[in-house]
């Protein structure tokens, strides 16, 4: 005697719940990215042509973009005093040229950062959310070399909440070194049908429908 074929909908629709509770899970995924300012193009170089680095990693996750004068100096090419302000790993570092250095998330916002630096006075960190809302800071001693090593400042928030942050000293003479971040979520929130939570709550409902189609 022939066994009853099974309905079409009893074979494909769990696969299809592990789909879409995989794709819920990856739109809320995390970044960690690390820029440490090697091979930059030589326009962004200072001893190049000097144009502010700009957008030039905005390809990164979250999106940073540096202003509003940054530029990048590279050990041996004369403009980077190796004495005082060596790079932490590599031969760049990144300079605001006299000025403070700001980073913006333009397509994630960050939880936490950290870089290394090296300055001739105290060093500090600010970061801001969407609103342009302080959401704290921190700050570091001065270390020039030689005699000290490279200081570290880093920032840690609640949640992804972090949109840009700001970094100056009391001379702004200070360059950074091997910028870290973590990233998620997007910066400005949109309209998404399709977000996690939506292919969440529908992958359930799915499930809960074909569990009462199989039972019948």
């Amino acid at each position: 005697m022939k066994r009853p074929k099974p309905h079409p909908i009893d074979r494909p629709m769990p696969r299809l719940i592990a789909v879409a509770l995989a794709l819920g899970f990856t739109v809320g995924s995390a970044f960690a990215v690390r820029i440490d300012f090697e091979a930059v193009p030589d326009i962004f170089n200072h001893d190049g042509l000097g144009l502010n680095l700009g957008d030039y990693y905005v390809a990164q996750p979250g999106g940073p973009i540096f202003g509003p004068q940054t530029t990048v100096l590279e050990a041996g090419r004369g403009s980077l005093n190796d004495l005082l302000f060596p790079p932490r790993s590599g031969v760049g570092v990144l300079w605001g040229m006299g000025e403070p250095i700001e980073i913006s998330f333009s397509t994630g916002l960050a939880s936490a950062i950290s870089f290394y630096y090296r300055s001739n006075t105290e060093l500090f960190l600010y970061a801001f959310d969407l609103n342009d809302l302080l959401l704290g800071s921190s700050q570091g001693r001065a270390s020039l070399a030689p005699g000290h090593a490279p200081g570290m400042l880093s920032f840690s928030a609640d949640s992804y909440s972090i949109a840009r942050v700001l970094i100056g000293d009391s001379g702004n003479s200070f360059v950074i070194d091997d910028l870290e971040y973590s990233v998620g979520g997007k910066a400005i929130p949109e309209p998404a049908p399709h977000s996690g939570a939506t292919l969440v709550f529908g992958a359930l409902g799915l499930g809960a429908w074909w569990f009462v189609r199989r039972r019948r």
